[in-house]
């Protein structure tokens, strides 16, 4: 695929990030309710770039999703499954059983043979959400299961999704597998930093999706409990 430009990326944004966005015109033309206060997720989203639903996941969807990850790590030989360990990504078939048990191990595209992690992918509130900040049904493109956080520097994420393109269209989400507390050095958002004037455009430059974050609005620290929903945008202009 050619080079996008930045004139490329930016040339379809959803109507909450263009300058004359107005939530209440576009909350007033609706004829439906939302499980959530659709004015304060959108009002959130379009100033800090992340929204947070707590309570929103069943312990019992959680529990069916790792259920199939034991399953799939007895079974091994009879699924086609990427999987990361160490930088290195091979089929899961490749792996010895010892190695599948390794904190490091990152199981990709999980969605495309567990049911339950297509639903927690899809979640009953990012689908309502989503939806009204891009204006149609969102879809999943990928996803990302592991067992221990790979304790990245801050970081941007849409260099590593596979489109490169619309990338305003691009958004996120997070569900602690189990409870996370403070020490256990949990996973953190800055606020504001989707947009390009405070995390600066990404090139590749020297290699890595690391980033200096030119901002004072604080920082998000997602510790949470196993039922937490987060969702946040991947960039915007």
């Amino acid at each position: 695929m050619d080079a996008a430009t930045v004139d490329d990326w930016f040339s379809s944004l959803p109507w909450i990030d263009r300058p004359d966005a107005n939530i209440d015109a576009y909350l007033e033309s609706l004829d439906e309710d939302t499980p959530f206060d659709l004015r304060a997720r959108l009002q959130e989203w379009q100033s800090r770039g992340v929204v947070v639903f707590q309570d929103d996941i069943p312990h019992d969807l959680i529990d069916s999703m790792l259920n199939d990850v034991e399953y799939l790590k007895r079974h091994d030989r009879d699924f086609e499954l990427e999987v990361e360990l160490r930088g290195a990504i091979k089929q899961i078939s490749e792996y010895s059983p010892e190695e599948l048990e390794l904190g490091g191990i990152k199981f990709n595209r999980l969605q495309t043979i567990s049911k339950s992690c297509a639903l927690l992918s899809l979640s009953r509130e990012v689908v309502a959400f989503l939806k009204h900040v891009y204006r149609s049904p969102p879809v999943v493109m990928q996803s990302l299961t592991f067992r221990k956080g790979s304790e990245q520097p801050v970081h941007i994420d849409y260099p590593c999704v596979r489109c490169q393109t619309k990338l305003a269209h691009l958004a996120a989400s997070w569900i602690p597998l189990e409870d996370v507390s403070p020490e256990s050095g949990p996973m953190a958002y800055y606020p504001g930093s989707h947009r390009v004037d405070v995390s600066g455009f990404f090139d590749w430059g020297g290699g890595s999706n690391s980033c200096h974050i030119r901002s004072t609005c604080g920082i998000v620290d997602l510790r949470a409990q196993g039922n937490r929903l987060v969702v946040w945008k991947k960039v915007s202009n």
